[in-house]
């Protein structure tokens, strides 16, 4: 994937995940908690090796992150409010309510598009992170 437009992180339940949506509306939910405490201990430092140059690490890391993560397309509306969040991130302007507004409509997103295409999919269908 290129330079994204918004990378974020959202706590929901008990994990955190990686967010990244591309300039093409496509949001990237990697669940890197759970592919790291799954990883075998030989590759406990992947990333380490694939910074270094090591092309196993690099092959064998990009290999994980396809496994965890889900890609979803965004609605334009959600779309929207991801360029503006890079707006106003990149104008420094991006305040914690501007966070919360975002992580309001990301929920149920997860919800409903995210956490059944899960490796480890959380339980239930808790709304708050």
């Amino acid at each position: 994937m290129s330079e994204p437009l918004f990378c974020y992180c959202l706590q929901i339940a008990n994990r955190e995940f990686l967010i990244e949506v591309a300039h093409d509306g496509v949001i990237y939910w990697d669940d890197y908690q759970t592919r790291r405490r799954l990883r075998n201990p030989g590759d406990r430092h992947l990333e380490i090796g694939a910074l270094l140059g090591d092309p196993r690490a690099r092959k064998r890391l990009r290999a994980e992150i396809d496994e965890f993560t889900v890609s979803v397309e965004l609605s334009s509306e959600l779309f929207a409010r991801f360029r503006e969040a890079a707006r106003l991130l990149a104008d420094d302007r991006w305040t914690a309510q501007d966070e919360q507004e975002l992580d309001e409509f990301l929920i149920p997103l997860f919800w409903s598009d995210v956490n059944p295409h899960l490796h480890a999919p959380l339980p239930g269908g808790v709304t708050s992170p």
